[in-house]
């Protein structure tokens, strides 16, 4: 209770459904640019309390400085161009409390299982990801380490999909003295 969740491109809101299920008391708010994916979001999740809705672009969300405990961000980083993800990951940063956490998951890319980097290879082309490849390519770490966030532990793979925990650098009170002088 009182934990604040944000899911980033919340498409359907079947994730929240099932985070609502084991935690009905966390404070959710289901964020999506599209109206269709948001009106099933609230469909699916009419039922459930302590829920918000907010359709809204990833990269600038107008949500408050550091709202957030943890943000979930389940496959939307490969929809997006390059440039578009370096704003959507300081977002993230921008919205996350210090010590504050994001779960991202998306597909492996390249390097990940070797043995299926040419299924990569062939899944733009057949389902138009015009994204995609750019994505399997890019270093999520350096990517997110920008926005200020860390991974603590190994990505978890999942077959096809990654799962990643980061969290947002905790604010040194010392730094901060020392930045007001």
């Amino acid at each position: 209770s009182g934990l604040q969740l944000l899911d980033l491109a919340c498409g359907t809101g079947a994730f929240l459904d099932g985070v609502k299920e084991n935690w009905p008391l966390i404070n959710v708010t289901a964020l999506d640019l599209s109206p269709a994916y948001l009106g099933k979001a609230r469909t699916t999740l009419g039922r459930r309390r302590n829920v918000s809705f907010l359709e809204a672009n990833a990269e600038a969300t107008g949500l408050p400085d550091g709202a957030f405990d943890m943000i979930a961000c389940v496959y939307l980083f490969h929809e997006l161009p390059p440039k578009a993800r370096d704003a959507v990951a300081a977002e993230i940063g921008r919205l996350l409390k210090p010590g504050g956490t994001l779960i991202q998951v998306d597909t492996i890319q390249y390097g990940d299982q070797p043995g299926l980097d040419s299924l990569l290879d062939g899944f733009p082309k057949a389902f138009h990801e015009p994204y995609y490849e750019s994505y399997c390519r890019q270093n999520l770490e350096t990517l997110f380490d920008a926005a200020g966030l860390v991974r603590n532990e190994p990505a978890q793979l999942a077959f096809l999909s990654k799962i990643t925990v980061l969290m947002k650098r905790q604010v040194c009170a010392a730094s901060t003295a020392r930045a007001s002088l």
